[in-house]
Parts: structure tokens; sequence; C-alpha cells
């Protein structure tokens, strides 16, 4: 929302924003991407047609992530998504573009978070998870198998979240929270074992008694 400016300081007031599109140019060339944000977002209070600046900003950093994706300089590619993220929290963009390189390197877990954040910031980017559910549910079930019970839940609920009508999801999903109450229960009679043994032998401690000839 633009400040509201008495037309008598005008000059005051551009020289203002000049300055902090400078300063806001300068951090981001500087590659300070937190800074270069809070400094678009005052210039853009007072001109909001700064927003077109900070938005070719953040097109340019994510276009030269994807640019290094193709020629599979993965690292780098990542690097500057990362910034992107750092310069716009809310681009939602910029989170599918890094689910989309996390996935190509079967980075799954990583993959499928960067997505749903994608997929919190706009709903519309649900559709970019189509048809890639399959590799996080092999992941759930490898988590499964090896005893990591509340990773693979958190990934099947994740899947779920994107399509609530996966039937394996919704499988396996249940399949984890039975084994989930299975193991509390087996710790609840374990434990009442453990308090019945202790009571019962606890006799052996006390004192032995003395008779008195």
């Amino acid at each position: 929302m633009a400040i509201a400016f008495d037309p008598q300081y005008k000059n005051a007031y551009l020289a203002l924003e000049k300055k902090l599109i400078e300063k806001a140019t300068h951090l981001f060339e500087h590659k300070e991407y937190a800074k270069a944000r809070i400094a678009y977002t005052e210039a853009i209070q007072f001109d909001p047609e700064c927003e077109r600046m900070y938005q070719a900003q953040i097109t340019s950093l994510i276009e030269m992530g994807s640019t290094l994706h193709e020629q599979r300089k993965y690292q780098e590619a990542l690097d500057l998504y990362e910034r992107a993220i750092q310069f716009h929290p809310g681009n939602a963009f910029a989170y599918a573009e890094k689910g989309h390189l996390l996935y190509a390197l079967h980075h799954f877990g990583d993959a499928l978070m960067a997505y749903t954040q994608a997929m919190a910031l706009d709903p519309n980017y649900r559709g970019v998870f189509a048809h890639k559910e399959a590799p996080f549910i092999t992941q759930g079930k490898a988590c499964y198998e090896h005893g990591n019970y509340q990773q693979a839940l958190a990934i099947f609920e994740q899947v779920l979240q994107f399509n609530p009508d996966n039937k394996d999801a919704q499988t396996a999903k249940l399949k984890v929270l039975h084994k989930l109450e299975q193991i509390a229960e087996e710790k609840r009679i374990a434990e009442h074992k453990m308090r019945l043994t202790t009571n019962n032998s606890s006799w052996l401690y006390k004192e032995p008694f003395r008779y008195e000839l």
C-alpha cells in the first residue's frame, strides 16, 4: 500500500525513493538479498511502480537458476533458488523450481517440502505435483521398513495434501498409524510388567526380621 504524501514535499519524496532504489539495487548486486528485500519493500511504499523492478529481479534469479539446472550445474542452480526465496519468501515459483531440481536429483523428501511450500503460497501449484507422487510413496515405504515410522507418516500425509484421493498413500498411512498404536500398546504393557516386577521384588530389600533370644 502506497503512502499518501503531501504534494509540497514531492521533490524530497522522490529523492528518498531514488535513494532507496539505489540502495536496494546495490544490496541485490552484492547478494545481500534479505536486506535488498527490505529496501525494495520500503521503495514500493513510496511508489508501487517499484514492485515491477522487484519482481524483475526475482525473475532474473529464478531464470538464471533454471539455466544452470539445464546445464546440470545443480548446486549453483540450487543456490540461486535459495537466494530467490531469501529475496522473496512469498514467491511460489521459486519454491516450485527448487522442488523440480531436488526431484530431479532424487532428493524426494526435500523436494516434497519445497512443493508443499509452493502450494501453501499458491494453491494453483497443486498441479505441479501431478504424476510425481510415486517416488514419495516409495520413500515413505522405505522409511517404514527401516522403522522410521514418524518420518514415513509425515511423507504420506504430505502426499495426501496434494492428492487426498491417492489410495496408496491412504493405505500406507493407515498401516503406519496401526504400527504406531501397536508400539504404544507394547510400551504400555512393558511398563506395566516392570512396575509389577518392581513391586513384587521390593520385599528383598527390606530389613530382615530380628528375633530376641
